[in-house]
């Protein structure tokens, strides 16, 4: 064989194994460039891994804003627990044990109550005037003497004042016809009175008449014999008298009636031309629920009443005999010798019950539609029930708590 047809051979079967080798897609070339498409290929991989990753990411992202803008809605809005909780946290009081003792509530149950209404009107003090006596002379004359003031006390029989005949120049004198004070003196020394001048004017104000407007809506509230306690405007304490007459007829200016009661008045409290305030008991109510008036505060405009609210006691991990608690490692023991002696000085907590020192009370701002009254209760139409424990005394001690919370947070 000739070295050209050698050489003829070797080549075809170069070509034949080239063509083999692209068939079956193994690259030709030595270990480094197979190592370079290696090292392409995995680069290639983890840029995938990374893409994945940013693609979580970004969905992650997405949920947790979309739960987190939900949240709120949940929390704070109409349709979730949270915001009602918020809003009766805002409308909470709480004190511990030390506050609760030194803020001196009083506290009592709601429930039903027999009321006794009462109509206010309005009244001023007159004299009795079937205990009053115009002073006038019995003859013309000159008065020559004046023997009591203005103001002045006198008894039946004294002397007030001296008078000259003008037609025989004799003196006389008018003498005082009951016991009683001088409320008006219209005559002056030297001066001429006639017959019919009324010169002085005697009342005993023993006991006064108190008259009372009554608008006509109220007509039919009212009775003789009714019960009423009067109260001055300048305060002191209430006096109690009865309904004793009732005008038949109105009043065309006011559209009012009279009502008057007749007021003992030994020691001169009231007195005339006063104005005076008069609550008259109308009937009884019984309400199935009531609370006194000292209890009711009203913050924004509406009634509330502060109800206590129960307190759940922290429960107690379970302990063994060890003193261990559950799913907690025993604690190493400490050596004697670094062990701190006890001060038998120390007495602060002995004998307290820690559980006790915890303790603390919520009273809540509750609103409530208020029903009648009789000054002392009022009918409580919705918001309570029987049997709830609510603030009776100093109650306004807890609206203000609220008040300066409320303020605090709107800062």
């Amino acid at each position: 064989m000739s070295h050209n047809d050698l050489s003829r051979g070797k080549g075809r079967v170069s070509k034949k194994r080239a063509q083999t080798a692209e068939q079956s897609g193994k690259p030709l070339g030595s270990q480094a460039k197979r190592s370079r498409i290696s090292v392409i290929l995995k680069s290639v991989m983890q840029l995938g891994m990374i893409g994945g990753i940013l693609v979580a990411g970004l969905v992650s992202a997405v949920f947790i804003n979309s739960t987190g803008a939900s949240k709120p809605a949940a929390e704070g809005g109409h349709g979730g627990h949270g915001g009602h909780n918020e809003e009766k946290e805002a409308r909470t009081v709480t004190f511990n044990e030390t506050s609760f003792k030194n803020a001196n509530l009083g506290l009592a149950t709601a429930g039903p109550v027999t009321l006794h209404p009462r109509l206010s009107i309005n009244g001023i003090i007159t004299p009795n005037e079937e205990r009053v006596v115009q002073v006038t002379p019995r003859f013309p004359g000159v008065v020559r003497s004046i023997n009591k003031r203005l103001g002045s006390k006198v008894k039946r029989g004294d002397i007030l004042v001296s008078i000259e005949g003008d037609e025989d120049l004799k003196r006389y004198v008018v003498n005082s016809a009951i016991d009683g004070t001088v409320i008006s003196r219209r005559v002056g020394l030297g001066e001429h009175v006639e017959r019919n001048d009324k010169m002085m004017v005697i009342a005993d104000l023993r006991t006064v008449w108190v008259d009372f407007r009554v608008f006509a809506r109220d007509f039919k509230k009212l009775q003789l014999q009714q019960k009423i306690s009067i109260s001055l405007s300048s305060g002191g304490p209430a006096v109690k008298a009865t309904i004793a007459y009732i005008s038949p007829i109105g009043m065309a200016d006011t559209q009012s009636m009279l009502a008057r009661a007749i007021v003992a008045n030994p020691d001169g409290t009231l007195r005339p031309g006063l104005f005076v305030t008069g609550e008259v008991e109308v009937g009884e109510l019984q309400a199935f629920v009531a609370v006194r008036n000292s209890a009711i505060q009203f913050i924004d405009g509406k009634p509330v009443v502060f109800v206590q609210q129960k307190v759940t006691a922290p429960k107690e991990p379970h302990k063994d005999h060890a003193g261990h608690q559950d799913n907690e490692p025993a604690a190493p023991k400490a050596p004697a010798a670094t062990a701190k002696p006890k001060d038998k000085h120390d007495h602060a907590n002995e004998g307290k019950d820690p559980h006790a020192m915890s303790m603390v009370k919520k009273f809540i701002a509750m609103d409530v539609e208020l029903g009648a009254t009789d000054g002392r209760f009022t009918e409580i139409y919705f918001g309570l029930l029987p049997g709830q424990i609510y603030v009776a005394d100093n109650s306004f001690m807890l609206k203000a708590e609220l008040s300066k919370g409320m303020a605090a947070h709107s800062h």
